[in-house]
């Protein structure tokens, strides 16, 4: 449901960050919009994604489920696991593990 999103670290503070430069309250926009059909990555100079998850974390990135529950899947992840995480109606089970 919610989570960290991939940005330039170089651009953190400066406004220029594609999916991190517009106002919370602006209506639809990239800032807050992902998909699960892009793999997530880390945060690495030069990256212009606005539609990948991920974070400056080393190992993976938080996210919440619409369970309420709080986890940190790795990067690693594997592309039929990073898409059942955002279909909440296919009957896939995803255990903690994955």
């Amino acid at each position: 449901m919610v989570g960290e999103k991939v940005l330039d670290p170089q651009r953190h503070n400066d406004g220029s960050n594609w999916g991190d430069n517009e106002f919370l309250l602006g209506g639809y926009n990239r800032d807050f919009h992902r998909t699960v059909a892009l793999l997530p990555t880390r945060d690495q100079i030069g990256v212009r994604s606005d539609f990948q998850f991920g974070s400056v974390h080393q190992t993976g990135w938080h996210m919440t489920m619409v369970d309420g529950s709080v986890r940190q899947p790795e990067y690693v992840i594997s592309t039929d696991v990073q898409r059942a995480n955002g279909i909440r109606n296919d009957g896939t089970e995803i255990t903690v593990g994955q």
